[in-house]
């Protein structure tokens, strides 16, 4: 009995022991991240339609800025291909002006003030990305003004994000 109650010792201690060690050393595992910053932008065109040179004409386009989340960035609008004055759209021999505003009580002028510097009149839009699609939309007006040839009119106005 006394040899049964041994060898029973022999295995519980055996499963429940563990091995002996003589000896251990330790070091750190570090463990990191890198969140990059990055931002891509879209853009949708303004269109005025037909051109009355009595009234002018509204118009309304889209930027869609997406920008990792918590990153500050400016989104700026240059002076475009026509500048005088004004913005303008061309037909390759006349001209008429148009106005880019960041807000649709118009009274914010979209630019790139303190940046480019191509088109100071108006200012940057400032905002922080959510990681996902911002639509800001481009509020327009062209002017009215003298008369002009027909065709079509265009102008090129170069979108810039900043972070």
């Amino acid at each position: 009995m006394k040899k049964l109650l041994l060898a029973a010792a022999m295995v519980v201690s055996l499963a429940f022991g563990g091995a002996a060690y003589a000896a251990s050393v330790t070091d750190n595992l570090t463990v990191s991240a890198t969140v990059g910053a990055a931002c891509t932008v879209s853009t949708t065109p303004v269109d005025f339609g037909a051109y009355n040179e009595t009234t002018g004409a509204p118009g309304n386009g889209s930027i869609t800025a997406t920008c990792t989340s918590l990153l500050p960035y400016n989104i700026t609008l240059d002076a475009g291909g026509h500048y005088v004055v004004n913005r303008a759209v061309s037909n390759g021999t006349d001209t008429i002006d148009y106005l880019l505003y960041s807000d649709a009580g118009k009274t914010n002028e979209w630019g790139d003030l303190g940046f480019g510097g191509t088109y100071p009149f108006g200012a940057p839009v400032s905002a922080v990305g959510t990681g996902a699609a911002d639509v800001y939309v481009v509020h327009g007006d062209i002017l009215a003004g003298p008369a002009v040839s027909a065709g079509n009119y265009s102008d090129t106005v170069l979108v810039t994000i900043t972070y």
